[in-house]
């Protein structure tokens, strides 16, 4: 990874195990002293004029929603999409996506695989 790449990443960004994000890691009830932790497997993302919203789900369900600026959810995007081409990389796996896995479960049960 080169220089360019750090910088690009921000302060604010962490990826391997023992960083502060992943302390908090393993704590999915959100009990304990630390932040509040959620699972999820879905979402929905909106915005005003001045701010983002993305409500977190669960199976369907609201579990929480996080409210950012528009700089903050840039951001935030940006050092996901890092993480998840690190790890993709480090794994010589691609990801799908939702859309993805959509298109293929779909293709599967009308027999066009």
């Amino acid at each position: 990874m080169s220089q360019d790449d750090d910088d690009a990443r921000g302060p604010n960004f962490a990826v391997m195990p023992g960083t502060l994000a992943m302390a908090y890691a393993p704590n999915f009830t959100g009990a304990g002293d630390g932040p509040q932790t959620f699972y999820f497997n879905g979402f929905e993302v909106g915005n005003s004029t001045s701010d983002m919203a993305c409500v977190l789900m669960l199976n369907g369900t609201p579990v929480a929603t996080i409210c950012m600026s528009f700089t903050t959810a840039k951001t935030f995007a940006m050092a996901l999409g890092h993480a998840v081409a690190q790890f993709e990389r480090a794994t010589d796996h691609t990801i799908m996506t939702m859309d993805e896995v959509q298109r293929g479960l779909e293709a599967y049960a009308t027999g066009r695989t």
